[in-house]
């Protein structure tokens, strides 16, 4: 009869000889094996000569070499995904059919560069209120690529604009009435608050015109930022605002859409869609 001890031998010898079995049969192929230990799986992949799949992702900044990695390394199933949001497109490689699909990690990402001027007209038009010396250097600085019209939008002299904004002030006007009765009081005040330039030169834009690429992939676009004088403080400030910006942002999607299905020109192409896809 055995006692506690020769049982307790004989499990460990079971499970000994069948978790060798399990590794062999995972590294001849398998790559996952049921262990003694709390029955865990573990996956003895990084044991193998290969991995079993492909699980990848490719980042660039290019749509050419993004095109080049994923015409190379698409599997089954390959679709391309457009983000407007993020001017990104993401190809998911193996994402496979309805009837078999993949396990959609195998992936290639282009991101496309934002310009620089086009990144700081973004800024300026999210940043909120700035003082005239803040605007006036930011008009200077851009000098060569900034155009300024007034409200029937003429171009202005841009030297006189730098002037206007660095000397506008703020001129308030005050009236009051008052009335007495026999039981109540009341008093009313009026105050009108206009802005204008020291200089008689001096002119303050209505809107900044540009011309510019918003990214490395996309043509020149033409974008109005329109300025707002706000004098509800001591010192007047300007806040900014993109005209059709959500405009703007469909149809450079639309391009890049457009750009990245161009470029695949093999025959198998994936599709290429605008949205964004998760697993």
């Amino acid at each position: 009869m055995f006692d506690q001890s020769a049982i307790q031998q004989l499990t460990q010898s079971e499970a000994s000889r069948a978790l060798n079995e399990a590794v062999i049969a995972a590294l001849a192929g398998k790559g996952v094996a049921v262990v003694h230990q709390d029955f865990k799986t573990q996956d003895l992949e990084s044991y193998l000569p290969e991995r079993r799949r492909a699980r990848n992702l490719f980042a660039t900044g290019y749509v050419a070499d993004f095109v080049k990695y994923v015409t190379k390394h698409q599997e089954a199933g390959c679709t391309v995904y457009v983000d407007a949001d993020s001017m990104s497109a993401t190809a998911v490689l193996n994402q496979g059919s309805p009837e078999h699909p993949g396990h959609c990690d195998n992936k290639a990402k282009v991101k496309l560069q934002r310009l620089a001027l086009y990144n700081d007209i973004l800024t300026l038009c999210a940043g909120g209120a700035i003082s005239q010396r803040l605007f006036s250097q930011w008009v200077e600085e851009r000098n060569k690529v900034t155009t300024a019209l007034d409200t029937e939008q003429k171009e202005l002299l841009l030297t006189n604009v730098v002037t206007g904004i660095r000397s506008v002030t703020i001129e308030r006007a005050s009236s009051a009435s008052n009335s007495v009765q026999a039981l109540s009081a009341e008093r009313s005040e009026l105050e009108s608050v206009m802005a204008k330039a020291k200089d008689a030169d001096s002119q303050l834009p209505t809107y900044l015109k540009f011309n510019t690429r918003p990214y490395k992939e996309l043509p020149e676009r033409e974008f109005f930022v329109q300025v707002n004088l706000i004098t509800s403080g001591r010192e007047p400030s300007f806040s900014f605002s993109l005209w059709g910006a959500e405009q703007h942002r469909e149809e450079m999607a639309e391009q890049f859409s457009a750009l990245t299905a161009e470029a695949f020109v093999d025959e198998n192409a994936p599709p290429v869609l605008i949205g964004s896809f998760s697993a």
